[in-house]
């Protein structure tokens, strides 16, 4: 019995001590991915408000935003949520040129309106004809029968990254 009272000891005090909150502070993003420790982050990460108390929190996949997340109030309330959805660009779609990384559909709920985000993620500081990147994309969704969630298009952003906004 003690053996099992000492094991069961042991497995609590190792899953306690395991647990730690990744904030967005700790991660580092390099050309649209997220990472910690020099390596692709898998997990939440949260963000804090001045006072410390969490603003918010992502999910996180092989770097990418992917999942849900959720924005609080100051009084802990909920007050937008959503998911994210990337949808990597490779050479088997139509947008290979552009410069273009992944896109990542971001819908969001606030009260009773949804509606979705585009993030076009791109990898250069050069100029990029921005008009026609967007035509791209919106033909794209449509040629690839990606549902939006959602009433609509809110809007089509390009980025470096979607967490921070970084415009292009």
């Amino acid at each position: 019995m003690k053996v099992f009272l000492y094991f069961c000891l042991m497995v609590f005090l190792n899953a306690g001590c395991s647990i730690s909150t990744i904030t967005m502070d700790q991660l580092q993003e390099r050309k649209g991915t997220y990472y910690l420790n020099k390596k692709p982050f898998n997990g939440k990460a949260v963000s804090k408000f001045d006072n410390g108390n969490i603003s918010g929190f992502i999910e996180f996949k092989n770097g990418i935003p992917n999942g849900k997340w959720i924005a609080y109030g100051y009084a802990g309330e909920i007050v937008q949520e959503g998911s994210f959805q990337p949808i990597i660009v490779n050479s088997n779609n139509s947008l290979t040129s552009d410069d273009i990384k992944r896109i990542n559909l971001c819908t969001t709920r606030e009260g009773a309106i949804e509606f979705t985000d585009v993030y076009v993620i791109v990898e250069t500081n050069g100029i990029l004809d921005k008009s026609r990147m967007k035509a791209n994309v919106n033909a794209f969704l449509k040629s690839e029968s990606i549902s939006i969630k959602g009433d609509s298009i809110n809007e089509i952003k390009i980025v470096k990254g979607e967490i921070d906004e970084d415009l292009i």
